[in-house]
This record gives structure tokens, sequence and C-alpha cells, in this order.
């Protein structure tokens, strides 16, 4: 990979990593919620507990976001590690190259299609193995 490739995807990881940051900070506020809101809500009017479990569902959205957004701000981080090491563009499996379309579209990829969609499939199977069980 060329040092302006590399220069290139730097950018792309900051400008991904600088909007994350940004929609963590924003959802982190939003799960701020009103202290009030807590015990019994039997003793509520119905509208009341409409808005409680409409802000219920919404603190469930905004806490399955950060778990998505959080570990993607940690892959990013990783990214630059391996730039800073020389590994970066380098398949962790099979020690390829990952191409530099696919880095333009997952710019904190850390292996080859090929590899990720093997692990994809063993992530799959252990997790069907394990709901069997």
């Amino acid at each position: 990979m060329t040092a302006l490739e590399l220069k290139q995807m730097r950018r792309k990881l900051q400008e991904l990593e600088s909007r994350l940051q940004g929609d963590i900070r924003h959802l982190t506020v939003e799960m701020g919620t009103d202290p009030d809101v807590t015990g019994s809500s039997n003793n509520l009017p119905v509208k009341n507990r409409e808005e409680l479990a409409s802000q219920s569902y919404g603190e469930d959205v905004t806490v399955g976001l950060l778990e998505f957004e959080i570990p993607e701000l940690e892959e990013i981080r990783a990214a630059y590690d391996r730039i800073d090491h020389g590994t970066y563009g380098r398949c962790e499996d099979c020690n390829g190259h990952i191409p530099v379309k696919r880095l333009l579209v997952v710019p904190f990829a850390k292996r080859c299609v090929s590899c990720a969609r093997n692990a994809e499939s063993q992530n799959a199977a252990s997790m069907s193995r394990s709901l069997t069980t």
C-alpha cells in the first residue's frame, strides 16, 4: 500500500471516528433520562404509562446502537495501530493483501473478504450449536 493510500485511509478512519464519537456523545446524552421515571407505573394515568413505555423502548434502541458503535470505534483504533505498525491492509488470518476497494468501504477491515466470510460462517455455526444445546 502506498504512502498516499495510507494517508487516505487514515483520513477516512478519522472521519468515521469523529462521526462515531459524535453519535456516541449524542446517544449517551439521550440516556440521561428523567430520574423520576423509576418505580412502578401502575398508579400513573394511561397516557403517562404509554410515554414510559415509549421512553423505555427508546432507551433499548439507544443501548442497542451503543453496543454496535462502541466496538466499531475500537476497531477503528486498532486500524490506527495496524497503520503505525505497518500491518494495515494485510489480512490477520491469511496475511494476504486486503484490496484497497474493500478498505475504502470498510477502512477498519482486518480480514480479506474470503477470510471474513469464513469467520462469519464459523461464528454463525457456533451460535447455532449453542442455541441447540
